[in-house]
């Protein structure tokens, strides 16, 4: 059975950000985004997952972990995720690591991420594959991947220009509705000043 991605209880802030919000320059950014250092790390750092899983030929899936959950059940999951380098994603990238699902006793969860433009027959063999082993799915495209890193505060939602101590160069601040001590004494002085007339 398939769940949208923002169902899942560790994602359901990016429902306040509708996919048709998010701005191109933030999709070609996320684009670009590699397996390791950008999509492993916007997955695990929502789900709270301090464990690595080393990549290599023995890798069951590029994340392995118990935390996710949906409707607050929580299930084994695997996560298969293609980054930059797989600019287009044919069913023989992905093949043996959606083969090795079967191979995981009471797997819950199936996730597939990718960044590239994927093909019909490696998308199809997936969630066929899912449906076989009768486990829930998803897929996060780009614009997912986008959605989560302005949600956590990577990427600016103007720009996408990677943000530095929470702050974008074109102004923007990822809690916007944090005053900074100057903005907070102004508005007290401001107060002060209308009390006196």
């Amino acid at each position: 059975m398939y769940i949208p991605f923002d169902d899942f209880d560790q994602f359901l802030e990016l429902k306040t950000l509708p996919r048709n919000k998010v701005h191109d320059k933030v999709i070609d950014v996320a684009r670009n985004f590699s397996e390791l250092n950008e999509l492993e790390e916007l997955i695990t750092s929502a789900i709270v997952e301090p464990n690595q899983t080393p990549h290599g030929p023995a890798e069951i899936s590029d994340i392995f972990t118990l935390q996710l959950s949906h409707k607050r059940k929580f299930g084994l999951s695997a996560f298969i995720l293609k980054g930059k380098s797989f600019k287009t994603i044919k069913a023989s990238d992905i093949s043996h690591q959606i083969f090795r699902l079967r191979k995981i006793a009471d797997l819950k969860y199936a996730i597939l991420g990718y960044v590239g433009n994927i093909l019909d027959p490696a998308k199809e063999e997936f969630i066929q594959t899912s449906s076989d082993l009768n486990i829930k799915y998803s897929v996060l495209d780009v614009v997912d991947f986008a959605r989560l890193a302005i949600n956590i505060g990577l990427l600016c939602p103007k720009d996408g220009k990677k943000t530095v101590n929470g702050k974008c160069s074109c102004g923007y601040r990822i809690k916007g509705n944090q005053l900074n001590y100057l903005q907070i004494e102004s508005l007290k002085m401001l107060q002060e000043t209308r009390e006196l007339g």
